[in-house]
């Protein structure tokens, strides 16, 4: 049975075919050492790790937003029902003093 959760991270497998970026080499006593090794590749998996990021960071914003709005509307009707009962107090404090 599925269930609702957060949605799955977007994972590459590495198998995407595209070109590729020569390494940057350093050169010591004869020796080539490689310093970085970045690929188009590599890019594009940081860019599909940064949507997701970004959708899940604004699904979790809108969770709160409405988690906020659900408050304050809660907060609006006590407070609405408090001054019903104050107005309705004055109301039966008014018809008391009238009736002697």
């Amino acid at each position: 049975i599925p269930t609702a959760g957060p949605p799955a991270t977007i994972v590459s497998t590495g198998s995407e075919v595209g070109p590729t970026a020569s390494p940057i080499v350093r050169r010591r006593k004869g020796k080539e050492i490689m310093l970085e090794f970045d690929t188009p590749k590599k890019k594009k998996l940081q860019e599909l790790i940064n949507a997701q990021m970004a959708r899940e960071l604004e699904e979790q914003q809108e969770r709160e937003d409405l988690r906020i709005n659900e408050h304050i509307a809660k907060d609006a009707e006590v407070a609405r029902i408090h001054a019903e009962e104050e107005i309705q107090g004055m109301i039966d404090s008014l018809d008391k003093s009238n009736e002697t």
